[in-house]
């Protein structure tokens, strides 16, 4: 059932925001050096590397671009992730995918994270503490872990969505002085 809504779901994402998605990655393009898309290596379930596909929102010295600051505020650089779940490599809920370089240096409770499939969202990246490491705050991904449903999934995809729109009407507000 769970890869059922994860296909369901991706499908959805990737219908509704694909005309988003190549506007802002053309936007990206114009407006700065390299590519649109890009794919990071990530760690997956039990181990395997694939490669998460986001807007890019760097230069290619690191520093974030005009565009990348908006891309990162809103999330929106992250809607690609899309395709990986359609491909099976994530889910639409799950732990967060993390570098390969920081997966091993995990210990053997953080390599826990790595037995079921990396997720879009997740209760961490709705968490209060989503701006600080996600290995800071292991408990949010072992807490799903053991009680993953399909249930738990709706609430956490319904809080995402709540979670992104508030964050980008109180941030308009801040740019407005309202």
């Amino acid at each position: 059932m769970k890869r059922a809504m994860d296909i369901l779901g991706a499908i959805g994402g990737i219908l509704f925001f694909s005309p988003l998605i190549l506007f802002l990655s053309l936007v990206v393009k114009l407006t700065s050096k390299g590519a649109g898309i890009i794919k990071l290596p990530r760690v997956g379930k039990n181990g395997r590397i694939f490669n998460l596909y986001k807007i890019r929102s760097l230069k290619n010295n690191g520093e974030v671009t005009d565009i990348g600051k908006f891309l990162r505020r809103t999330f929106l650089d992250e809607l690609p992730q899309f395709i990986n779940v359609l491909k099976g490599e994530m889910s639409l809920v799950g732990p967060r995918p993390e570098i390969p370089s920081i997966v091993e240096k995990y210990n053997d409770m953080q390599r826990e994270r790595l037995s079921i499939k990396p997720g879009l969202t997740g209760l961490w990246q709705i968490s209060p503490y989503r701006d600080r490491p996600i290995l800071e705050h292991l408990e949010y991904d072992f807490f799903y872990m053991k009680n993953q449903s399909l249930g738990l999934d709706c609430e956490i995809i319904l809080k995402t969505i709540r979670f992104c729109l508030t964050r980008m009407i109180r941030k308009q507000k801040l740019r407005d002085g309202t």
